[in-house]
């Protein structure tokens, strides 16, 4: 019996050997398992702040982009405000031009289309209060040409027809400033801005 009993001592302390092993092997195990999770975990957790970092930036950039692109939107209003300020104020003093001027304004501006146009078959339109201004300049001129009342009303100026070439020089001031509104604006521009 005593045989029997030294068996299942030695049956049981292999076991024990065994499960202490096994035990020892889980742990070790268990630990590694537990190493290789911390470090993806440490990897995963790096990547996410890493992300979140990008995304940050991303949407930063984005807002001072937009912010930028809001403020050139505002300052360039504010030109063209202030450009627009400036040109309404010309047309003022347009408006308000001493006649001496005026009548030297148009009284040039008929000698030039004579230069252009070849025929003397002309009719010259004007505001209603300038026709007088006209009848004047052309006796001056020594010409005779057909004076009309111009169809709309404008700040000032003539517009000079070639009846016989059905040809059209615009001379008023709406038709200059639209032509020179671009170096006009340019030019205001510089002065303001430069």
């Amino acid at each position: 019996m005593e045989e029997f009993k030294q068996i299942i001592s030695k049956i049981e302390e292999d076991y024990k050997r065994e499960i202490d092993n096994i035990i020892k092997s889980a742990k070790i195990e268990a630990e590694k398992i537990e190493k290789e999770i911390r470090s993806k975990a440490e990897k995963l957790r790096k990547e996410i702040i890493e992300e979140y970092k990008r995304n940050a930036e991303k949407e930063r950039e984005k807002i001072l982009s937009l912010a930028k692109l809001e403020a050139r939107k505002i300052i360039s209003k504010t030109k063209e405000d202030m450009i627009n300020s400036v040109i309404q104020k010309a047309l003022g003093q347009i408006r308000n031009v001493d006649k001496n001027v005026y009548k030297e304004f148009l009284k040039r501006t008929i000698e030039h289309s004579l230069n252009i146009l070849e025929s003397k078959n002309l009719e010259i339109l004007a505001r209603d209060r300038d026709i007088g201004l006209i009848e004047e300049i052309l006796k001056e001129l020594n010409l005779n040409f057909k004076i009309s009342k111009l169809s709309s009303e404008s700040l000032g100026g003539i517009i000079i027809r070639d009846l016989q070439n059905n040809i059209e020089l615009n001379f008023t001031f709406e038709k200059i400033l639209e032509r020179k509104t671009d170096a006009i604006r340019s030019e205001v521009a510089k002065i303001l801005f430069s």
